[in-house]
């Protein structure tokens, strides 16, 4: 009878005939040990058996017990592959067990084969020559895993797995010290079963050596002594000794006579197993290595010919093993080696799917990744791949674990038509339909009209307040009145009247009876809803203790030393009026009892709500002050998060009025302020992006959550247990976040405009948002599920070394004919090096290929992924220039950015005008370096990365050493903007405003070299040949000029139709010109149709024809760079998007997906085989681009 189990009810022993899993099918029990058990599974996805060593239960009774057990099954896994190992595919944990999936030998062990006389059929030189093969084959696998630093402990015949072709394994690595905490023997222990010792490990005294016996320390020379008894048994026929220290009597005997049935032993042979059984250690051969030469010249002698099996080497790795080593290790508990081993995976193949997944769920799991950026990341290889089914049904287990059963539902009944029969796809089918996981979706979605400004112009401190139990929500709006609406219907129910301007920050009891309200008329008011009557107006306090004019004086005159200090500063700044009230801070408490609110000179007013009573004044903060109260209204806590002033967190005594409790200089400054339900806890947001939430009666903060740079919150909910926050961004996402793991668990998208009010239900089930879109959503919240981990079907070592074989014959071949020049011939080669399976991507075949590159001709981009994702501050966005201030995009302008030419160091200017300097091979950080230069706009790399040249805002070229970060030489000029920089860095092109003019310069021989007239009032773009004979120029007069710099004359002139050129450069050969640019914005209607109509052009060098005008390019270049070849255009922009152009047809051919927030620098290697990017969203990007190549056409 066929029983199913699913992972959550897996028994701890299995019968013949139960499908665990819905994948694996037990046929057989192979075997019993004081271990457990060994059954044979037919995985029903692979049609393929496998061995499972399931461990008893006893194994685990204690924490110290299973982590003994999880080290040596860790040690067998790493092992890897060879002939005479067998190869433990992967660990995987099944019914709290983890259990070890190995390779499945059918032959059976050479125990069987002595028992059952399969080890003695032939004649006598026949079945000398077998053993003496077993014999060989058994020295060469503990010799592999003695130089991985294992000692097996436990070698006998029962070990040794032979299959039908008599290839011998040893098998059971790293089980024997496990053995130790199995208790007792398992009743159902086969006579010759290991036994516990202490200190010995597991043996099975029959084999032991004299030291596991007396409890001395162990080696290698313990396997060799239990080898040579496993040997002699082979001509024992069995087992005649008591213990092994006593086998080395029974060997005597065997050399005066044989068994009957078995050939007598060699004189030689005996004399090495005499060696090898010596009481000590020390006299024993000393490796394996040694007793095997041994036997190869046993064999040749007694046999009468060479030993003809070659020496075997261990397999190398390819993706599919590094992916099952990295979940086995994940599985045992090591997170940090499984995430190493998913490195080397997508090392091997950068877009290996599965291996891609794995460490995406775990990276997703340690709160590394979002949801939405494990997505993506699954996805990205799609266009590359051919959209493959995998990529569907991987996407479809992550929509499962954050919830969203609807869209893996969608993908997974897509699949189910076209692959009926896959094991796993049922499952996962199966289990989206169940009620197993609750579909965390929008569920209602209700209009209400509260705000009537335009969307671009909503005023920062707009404010929406709900009622716990979300029925109701109270508003501000332009027209100056104060409105109570029915969240449930979207229905009005009251206008309040009374201010006599908009209306911003306005707050609501619980039970809806009470409210209050401020805005722009200077006054604070309180609200009977339940009559729908003002009850007092109160007008903002005056300024006071000098805090008003003199205290912005003094602002000022600190933001021009934080300016002149290359610090973060106000671009420009605004004034509150002398009686303006911060932003958001009218507060009420949860009954109605206690209100208050913050003031610009950060006093803070409290009053008693219900008596019409002032009752405290609290000295805070003043400038960007956030205040809130407690539900209870005992306690208030107030912020600063300005940038000018030290930040200061402080809780208040609202009985006393006393702070009771105060952190200066608090880390990443007070932005956001947000009271959990009992009030003992609070979320405070910092300018860092970093919430932290603290235990007010302990003063500790318990969590601390680093949100995606491009994720601006607006609003929070903490969750009445505080182990979940509902966070609402400026920009319409609502992100449920585990605080344990620090994981966004979902992205939930449908709001078009800021989240300003959130609610969680007690029981963590729903979530309610209301957003400036208009709109209230109601969110089921996703429950427990955890998409499974994906293991690779395992290869055999014979498989992997004919693979390897094959591609190293195959790109040695094609390198050998490319050397004489025939690059069609290696072209045909290297695709089918690539063809193999997992060596498409592999670092050998990909090498060759890109090597082939320099005499092909490019014909397309076949795949590209990034190599390399690195977390940096990158671009500047508004909130860091000015807080308080939000865009929907960071600032366009370009981040400066290079690579070397063999893409090992990439340099950024970041967002404190300082040079990060990166190991990209090794994804580090070696340097930051600060030039002393003001909005860094050009850094290059010389081509060995010794040097690098940077210039900025200002009037200085200055020239760094890489390695020491030492400034080696700084050029003047009366003003240097913009500038650019040969390829080689050797030159500079300067344009000097104040003289007018523009200059070549030779940084390294520091001469001017040319004087040429300025091309404009306002350069916009400047690009210079890497030979300094060519440079081009786009200024405010609509017109590009093409330079000879040698005469220094104007070779071109292109108009440009009105439209201002962000970006420019010349093909290497001077043929075509490659420009960026949109229209004047007082050109069009509005900046939103400028961007529409943002263009790439291409002109003929030599005629000014406009020859090509490539497909839209839906926003603003950030940069644009043309490959050496002059095929393809690479471009980046505003919308975060990278795209790879064909420069022949105009064509955007492929999108660099996975960009947050802008893409604000862009470089690219000459072999355009690279490609570096600097995000909106503080992450570095480093692309491999992988084209497609043909031979170049003859000439002549």
């Amino acid at each position: 009878m066929e029983v199913s189990y699913d992972d959550g009810a897996v028994p701890s022993v299995w019968s013949v005939g139960d499908v665990i899993d819905d994948r694996y099918q037990v046929t057989e029990v192979l075997g019993r040990g004081s271990m457990g058990v060994v059954y044979r599974v037919r995985h029903l996805g692979w049609d393929t058996d496998l061995a499972v060593k399931s461990p008893r239960p006893a194994l685990f009774r204690s924490a110290a017990a299973r982590e003994l057990f999880v080290i040596e099954a860790e040690t067998w896994v790493s092992l890897g592959l060879h002939p005479n190992v067998c190869g433990c595919h992967y660990v995987r944990t099944l019914g709290g067990i983890p259990r070890v999936f190995a390779e499945y030998v059918p032959g059976g062990s050479l125990r069987d084969w002595i028992v059952d006389r399969r080890l003695y059929r032939g004649d006598r030189q026949r079945v000398l020559a077998r053993i003496l093969d077993v014999a060989v084959q058994m020295a060469w696998g503990l010799e592999h895993a003695h130089r991985q630093g294992l000692v097996h402990q436990d070698v006998k015949p029962g070990n040794v797995l032979l299959d039908s072709s008599g290839t011998a394994k040893i098998t059971d690595f790293g089980l024997a010290l496990a053995r130790k905490v199995a208790g007792t023997l398992d009743p159902d222990s086969p006579p010759d079963a290991s036994t516990l010792q202490p200190g010995g490990g597991g043996m099975t005294l029959a084999y032991a050596s004299p030291e596991q016996v007396e409890n001395r320390p162990l080696g290698r020379r313990t396997d060799i002594f239990s080898f040579a008894v496993s040997v002699l048994e082979m001509f024992t026929g069995a087992v005649t000794w008591d213990a092994g220290p006593t086998a080395g009597a029974v060997l005597a005997d065997c050399r005066a006579s044989s068994t009957e049935g078995q050939p007598a032993m060699p004189s030689g042979l005996a004399d090495l197993l005499a060696s090898c059984l010596q009481e000590e250690p020390a006299l024993r051969p000393a490796r394996m290595t040694a007793v095997g030469a041994a036997l190869l010249s046993i064999y040749e002698d007694l046999v009468g010919r060479p030993y003809p099996r070659p020496a075997p080497e261990p397999a190398d790795f390819l993706a599919d093993e590094f992916n099952n080593r990295a979940l086995s290790l994940f599985d045992l508990g090591r997170p940090v080696e499984a995430e190493q081993a998913f490195t080397e995976a997508l090392r091997a193949d950068p877009q290996h799917l599965t291996a891609t997944y794995n460490a995406g769920l775990l990276r997703w799991r340690r709160g590394h990744l979002t949801d939405e950026e494990l997505l993506t990341a699954i996805a990205g290889p799609r266009d590359d791949l051919g959209d493959p089914w995998q990529i569907r049904h991987l996407s479809a287990l992550v929509h499962m674990e954050r919830g969203d059963v609807a869209a893996a539902r969608k993908l997974l009944q897509e699949l189910a038509r076209e692959r009926p029969d896959d094991p796993d796809l049922l499952h996962a089918a199966n289990t989206s339909l169940s009620d197993e996981i609750p579909d965390a979706q929008c569920f209602r979605n209700v209009r209400i009209p509260w705000q009537t400004y335009p969307s671009d112009s909503i005023p920062t401190g707009h404010d929406i307040r709900l009622t716990p139990d979300g029925r109701l929500a109270l508003t501000g709006s332009a027209d100056h009145s104060v409105r109570l609406w029915d969240i449930h219907t979207g229905v009005q129910l009251k206008s309040l009247q009374g201010h006599t301007n908009r209306v911003d920050s306005v707050d609501i009891s619980a039970d809806g009876r009470y409210a209050i309200s401020t805005g722009w008329d200077e006054t604070v008011r309180f609200w009977d809803l339940a009559v729908g009557k003002q009850m007092r107006s109160v007008p903002i306090t005056p300024w006071a203790d000098s805090k008003g004019p003199e205290q912005e004086r003094e602002a000022d005159r600190q933001n021009e030393l934080a300016k002149a200090a290359g610090r973060p500063h106000y671009t420009h700044v605004t004034r509150l009026d002398p009686g303006a009230i911060a932003e958001s801070a009218v507060r009420l408490n949860r009954d109605g009892s206690v209100a208050l609110w913050g003031e610009a000179d950060g006093r803070i007013q409290v009053w008693d709500f219900p008596q019409d009573r002032h009752l405290l004044t609290l000295d805070g903060h003043s400038g960007g002050q956030k205040v809130e109260v407690s539900p209870l209204g005992q306690w208030a806590l107030s912020g600063n998060g300005t940038v000018l002033q030290a930040p200061v967190l402080q809780l208040w005594d609202l009985t006393t009025g006393d702070c009771v409790w105060r952190l200066d200089n608090y880390e990443g400054g007070v932005t956001g302020i947000w009271f959990g339900p009992r009030g003992d806890m609070a979320a405070v947001l910092g300018d860092d992006h970093v919430i932290r939430v603290w235990d007010l009666a302990q003063r500790r903060c318990v969590h601390t959550l680093a949100l995606p740079r491009d994720l601006e919150v607006r609003s929070v909910a903490l969750s009445l247990d505080s182990r979940f926050l509902l966070v609402g961004s400026w920009y319409g996402k609502v992100t449920w976040w585990d605080l344990q793991h620090n994981r966004c668990l979902r992205t939930f998208v449908g709001h078009q405009d800021r989240v300003s009010a959130l609610l969680l239900t007690t029981d963590n089930q729903y979530g309610v948002s209301a957003s400036l879109d208009n709109t209230t959503r109601v969110w089921r919240l996703p429950g427990r599920f955890e998409a499974p981990a994906q293991v690779s079907r395992p290869r055999q070592h014979g498989q992997l070394v004919w693979i390897d074989e094959r591609m190293e014959a195959l790109v040695t071949q094609a390198e050998a004919a490319q050397d004489a020049g025939r690059v069609g011939e290696a072209i045909d080669l290297l695709v089918q090096a690539r063809a193999l399976p997992g060596c498409e991507r592999a670092p050998r075949a990909l090498t060759a290929w890109r090597t082939l590159g320099a005499q092909a001709t490019r014909t397309g981009l076949s795949a590209a992924w990034p190599a390399k994702t690195l977390k940096a501050a990158t671009a500047t966005s508004l909130e860091r220039i000015f807080p308080g201030a939000r865009s929907r995009t960071y600032t366009s302008v370009a981040t400066p950015v290079d690579l070397t030419a063999d893409a090992r160091l990439g340099v950024l200017g970041d967002n404190y005008h300082q040079v990060q300097i990166w190991n990209l091979a090794q994804g580090r950080r070696e340097r930051v370096i600060d030039p002393g230069l003001r909005a860094l706009t050009r850094l290059r790399l010389t081509p060995d990365g010794r040097r690098m040249v940077v210039a900025g805002q200002g009037a200085a070229i200055k020239t760094f050493s890489v390695e020491s970060g030492e400034c080696l030489d700084t050029l003047h000029f009366r003003s240097a903007h913009p500038v650019a920089f040969s390829a080689d860095a050797r030159l500079a092109l300067v344009v000097d405003r104040a003289a007018a003019s523009m200059l070549l310069w030779d940084l390294e021989e520091r001469r001017e070299l040319q004087a040429l007239p300025s091309p404009g009032r306002i350069v916009t773009a400047l690009w210079l040949a890497s030979d300094g004979r060519r440079a081009v120029s786009a200024s405010g007069d609509n017109l590009i000029r093409l330079w000879d710099l040698t005469s220094g004359q104007c070779l071109l002139t292109i108009p440009t139709q009105s439209e201002t050129v962000s970006r420019a450069c010349l093909s290497s050969d001077g043929r075509f010109l490659v420009a960026g640019s949109a229209p004047e914005l007082s050109r069009v209607p509005s900046p939103d149709l400028a961007r529409r109509m943002a263009r790439i052009r291409m002109w003929d060098a030599v005629s000014g024809d406009c020859v090509r005008v490539f497909d839209p390019q839906p926003q603003y270049l950030s940069d644009l760079r043309l490959s050496d070849d002059g095929r393809f255009v690479v471009s980046s922009g505003v919308d975060s998007a990278v795209r790879v152009w064909d420069a022949a047809t105009g064509r955007c051919i492929r999108n660099l997906d996975g960009h947050q927030s802008g893409t604000a620098g862009l470089a690219i290697t000459p072999d355009a085989n690279f490609a570096f990017t600097a995000d909106g969203d503080q992450t570095l990007r480093l692309w491999e681009l992988d084209w497609d190549l043909k031979a170049p056409r003859l000439s002549g």
